[in-house]
Formats: structure tokens, sequence, C-alpha cells
């Protein structure tokens, strides 16, 4: 198995049901105790070609070689939801356009069996290049509306039922 590619002292905040800042926690803790809410973005990003899923590269501490949502990630203590989503936007999938539009899709408790996050999801249009960018993603795909890739991570079916819901 690959070595965590994870920091497990990433500095997270961690909020209360209503998205109040309570304290601030490090990943590891986060991960170990789900009544840590802690705070998470998604873009769901569409191109010409289809939804842009990303592959997690096998170092991830959760789910590593899953596909997911093609930016997914957590929110950096002191950090906003929108600069969060756009640096994992370069950080996943190599955009980093400026003025590249997020839609604001809502924000919802994802609650998973290790973890719990306050994620907030974007949408937004892409149809410039997009970079793979190891180790942590090792695939970049456009699935057609009605495919999903396999397997896909617990949190990117929650995020797709949440879009699909809303």
């Amino acid at each position: 198995m690959a070595g965590l590619t994870d920091d497990q002292t990433e500095a997270f905040q961690v909020v209360d049901l209503y998205d109040r800042e309570i304290e601030v926690r490090t990943r590891a803790e986060c991960h170990a105790d789900r009544t840590l809410i802690h705070r998470s973005v998604f873009v769901c990003i569409s191109t010409p070609a289809g939804t842009v899923f990303q592959r997690r590269g096998l170092g991830k501490d959760s789910n590593p070689g899953w596909w997911c949502l093609a930016c997914a990630g957590h929110v950096a203590a002191g950090e906003s939801y929108e600069l969060a989503a756009r640096r994992e936007l370069a950080e996943e999938a190599g955009i980093e356009d400026p003025d590249l539009a997020l839609e604001h899709a809502g924000t919802f408790l994802l609650e998973l069996p290790d973890e719990s996050e306050m994620a907030c999801v974007f949408r937004a249009r892409y149809d410039g290049p997009l970079v793979v960018r190891p180790p942590e993603v090792i695939g970049l795909a456009a699935f057609p509306p009605g495919e999903l890739p396999e397997p896909l991570t617990p949190s990117a079916r929650r995020v797709l039922e949440f879009l699909r819901a809303g």
C-alpha cells in the first residue's frame, strides 16, 4: 500500500450543525471522531463531454483509488469555502482561472460512517484543459450524462443526490 499523502496535522475548522465556528482541530482528530463536523467543498464540473470525475491517489487517507467529483477537499481553518474550492481546483485538476464562475448550489451536512462534514457544493462550466496532479489525483475523465465511474466514493454519491434533489 502507498504511504499516506494527506497531512494528518492539517488544521480544520470544526463547526456546529448551523455551520458556526467552534474550534480548530487536526485532520487526524476530525477523521477519528465523527462528532467533529468539519468543512469541505465539492465542485461539479461540466464540460462538453460530460461531468468530470477524478480518480483519487493511492496514498489518500480515505477511498484511495476510488472516483470522486473533479474537485473535492477540505476547507483549511481560516479559509472560505470559495477560496478552498479554487485552491482544490488548482491542486486536483490544474484549473487556475480566477474568472471561473462558481455557482453555489448549497451547503448540507454530509454524514459518513467515519466522519461528518459541512459540505459546500459548487457547480462550474469549464471547457479548458485539465491537468492530472499526482499523487493527489491519478486520473481525470468526463462521463456523459447518466454514466458514473465505479467505484464512486460515498461522499460523491451523496453530493450527486443533493444536486439532483436541489
